[in-house]
């Protein structure tokens, strides 16, 4: 009796698995994102950070030029031995090593703030597409920003400005 009613629960299954409803729908997190107050707070911790960068490579430029033209002067110069000539060489050298690797760091650090700065937002971005997911019952939700899809038909359901009203943004 028990096996019977298995191999009929078993026949049933797929029946009862098509007759659910897949509801999908896309988003634009990248509009919702503009549309943050918080991103302008972000961009302009980013853009103070960077122009300290930028005035620390501007000191490092000029001293790299000043002991260049040095150089130049004891190259040029028949009385200064090769071992001078060749210890302000490796100077340089070493130098231009230390400008190279700053700038390493600052695309290192510019990219970790940034990645730090909107992990909040984008945190509050997603709780707010899972909640209007949750709350239109939808299967599947696509970022259209980061995946743009091969065809969105006219019936497509977009929740961007849904999710926009959800995090009370214009």
């Amino acid at each position: 009796m028990i096996k019977k009613l298995l191999l009929v629960l078993a026949a049933l299954m797929p029946m009862c698995m098509t007759a659910q409803i897949v509801k999908i729908a896309v988003v634009n997190i990248q509009d919702v994102y503009d549309a943050c107050p918080e991103k302008a707070a972000a961009q302009a911790a980013l853009s103070e950070l960077s122009q300290q960068y930028k005035q620390e490579y501007k000191l490092m430029q000029d001293d790299f030029g000043k002991k260049y033209a040095d150089y130049q002067r004891l190259a040029n110069d028949p009385k200064v031995s090769a071992t001078i000539k060749e210890r302000r060489m490796n100077e340089i050298q070493d130098e231009d090593d230390k400008v190279k690797q700053f700038l390493q760091q600052v695309d290192k650090e510019l990219a970790d703030k940034k990645a730090e700065l909107n992990k909040e937002i984008y945190a509050k971005i997603n709780a707010a597409v899972k909640a209007v997911g949750e709350a239109g019952d939808f299967t599947y939700i696509f970022d259209i920003s980061q995946t743009p899809l091969a065809y969105t038909g006219p019936t497509a359901i977009d929740l961007t400005q849904l999710v926009k009203e959800k995090l009370g943004l214009k």
